[in-house]
């Protein structure tokens, strides 16, 4: 068995020497075949258009819907204990919850067009100045998508609306842990111009924050309408103080919203933009290639080796 086994490690050292001897005789075409990968990632990395990334780390606020978690469930046991319709349910969602997904929203991307026009400047290859109108993509990438687009059955190019501009944010916006197991958040948003993405991502997350406190602020005041007009109807004082004990934190909140600007987080470092691409990886791309171009080259010299 020994022999066996020192048998198979013998013929796998000659063959790995064999390998190299082949490498070394066939030298030039082994660099050929490593230069040409090399070469073609170079290519490709040229023709890349470079993209930057935009961050900022927040912390992500706890508070709750409803005037925080404590009210939440305080409304919940009214409702329950005497048959009150709160006009909604016991579950919670996270302040930081709802401006996600207002950050993904077709109204916030129909907000920002409005605003900022952000439909003519994310799809700007798209949007002729002069004539003032929409137009099929006119590159070879785009082209070539679009007759592939009408094989498979797909419908025909339409000019972006509102819904394209919230898919393109929803694609491009990204929420990492930026310490895992902590409440702080670090938003990415990419781009082609690193200066257009830190202008994106301020206005995302200011605009956002503006509607999430806008709704806010029209739920507490739906609701301490609603239990003040409750309080009219119940005689039993217990529960009109507890009532007036859920108006009084209600109105607490409501002073709160008023005096913050980003009730969704609060932001710990201010949005910034790096200077070195985020895609392509430069260095990463050519040691793959060189990689990648050596196996080539090995799988080369074992077919030579191996023909007779």
């Amino acid at each position: 068995m020994e022999n066996a086994n020192h048998y198979d490690q013998s013929v796998q050292t000659v063959r790995v020497r064999d390998i190299i001897r082949s490498a070394w005789v066939h030298k030039i075409h082994c660099c050929v075949i490593v230069a040409a990968f090399v070469l073609v990632a170079i290519i490709w990395l040229s023709v890349t258009t470079p993209t930057y990334k935009a961050t900022m780390v927040v912390m992500a606020s706890d508070s709750l819907v409803g005037g925080g978690g404590s009210t939440a469930s305080q409304l919940s046991s009214m409702g329950s204990v005497f048959g009150l319709d709160i006009g909604g349910n016991a579950d919670v969602i996270s302040y930081f919850n709802q401006n996600l997904a207002l950050m993904r929203s077709v109204d916030l991307a129909r907000l920002l067009d409005t605003k900022y026009d952000l439909k003519k400047r994310i799809f700007a290859d798209l949007w002729d100045a002069k004539a003032e109108n929409w137009h099929p993509p006119t590159s070879m990438t785009g082209r070539l998508k679009l007759v592939i687009k009408s094989i498979l059955g797909y419908p025909d190019w339409v000019p972006p609306d509102d819904v394209s501009l919230a898919t393109y944010l929803g694609r491009r916006i990204g929420i990492v842990e930026h310490e895992p197991g902590t409440s702080l958040k670090r938003l990415e948003f990419t781009h082609r111009d690193p200066e257009f993405a830190l202008q994106v991502m301020t206005w995302v997350f200011e605009e956002s924050n503006g509607v999430l406190r806008g709704n806010l602020q029209e739920s507490n005041k739906k609701m301490i309408d609603y239990l003040s007009n409750r309080v009219i109807q119940i005689k039993n004082s217990e529960h009109r103080e507890v009532l007036f004990s859920l108006i009084a934190e209600q109105e607490r909140t409501l002073l709160l919203l008023e005096g913050t600007d980003n009730p969704g987080a609060t932001i710990l470092d201010s949005p910034t933009v790096s200077k070195i691409p985020a895609h392509p990886k430069y260095s990463l791309t050519l040691v793959l290639s060189f990689l990648v171009g050596s196996l080539a080259a090995v799988g080369y010299a074992f077919a030579r080796m191996s023909m007779p």
